[in-house]
């Protein structure tokens, strides 16, 4: 196909983001397109963590704890864009652990600053969900409702500033098969639009609703504020 197609899928705990994830891959695949899913690797950080006893844990140490998030999707990423994939599709993303900084009133370090501006630069869509209407906690899923509201605002406002440009809302309310379908056009538009070196900054056929504008301006000082 070419270039790689580089998807994040966002939005707080509980909010819909692996069934969309799986889903989109699935019809992606259908289609014939190889695609490579980066999966929430903060979820596999709390279970080791529980596993071995260990204290890199969100509610024992944030900052540790999304950096060390960032480092492991960053890597992942690395490795899918070697290996000639025609999509990337990450659940959650590495901006997601710059929305858990600033809900925590935590300034972000430079490491974590310089890949977001990294990664930033080469993403082509993000497909947000809308807050939960249903929050089921878990073991890995510890935030209560308050909380996971407070994430799931912050999550989308740092997309907002970072890739407005490329920030999309899914109905996160519609059936699942619905909600799928509507990332799977959106995907499949944009891809069309690249093929044709249009922009990706107008919402296509009404399906999915445009948030916000993206500003190329972001220094690493401003992506700290909010704090």
């Amino acid at each position: 196909m070419g270039s790689v197609v580089y998807i994040v899928v966002v939005g707080g705990p509980c909010s819909g983001k692996t069934t969309v994830v799986r889903g989109l891959k699935d019809k992606l695949t259908s289609l014939g397109y190889t695609v490579f899913v980066i999966e929430d690797q903060a979820r596999e950080i709390i279970r080791e963590q529980q596993a071995i006893g260990g204290r890199l844990l969100p509610w024992i140490d944030r900052l540790g704890f999304e950096l060390e998030v960032a480092r492991r999707h960053y890597n992942l990423l690395k490795q899918a864009l070697s290996k000639g994939y025609d999509f990337i599709i990450e659940d959650s993303g590495i901006p997601t652990t710059l929305a858990y900084l600033r809900a925590d009133g935590i300034k972000p370090p430079r490491e974590l600053l310089e890949i977001i501006g990294e990664v930033e630069k080469i993403v082509d869509i993000v497909l947000a969900m809308k807050p939960p209407i249903k929050y089921i906690r878990d073991s890995e899923r510890w935030e209560d409702y308050e909380y996971a509201m407070r994430i799931h605002n912050e999550i989308i406002r740092v997309h907002e500033e970072l890739l407005g440009d490329r920030l999309f809302i899914l109905d996160s309310y519609s059936r699942v098969e619905v909600r799928i379908q509507e990332a799977l056009n959106l995907t499949l538009k944009v891809l069309n639009q690249r093929r044709q070196g249009r922009l990706q900054s107008q919402p296509i056929n009404g399906l999915i609703r445009l948030v916000g504008s993206s500003s190329k301006n972001n220094s690493y000082d401003n992506l700290g504020k909010g704090l």
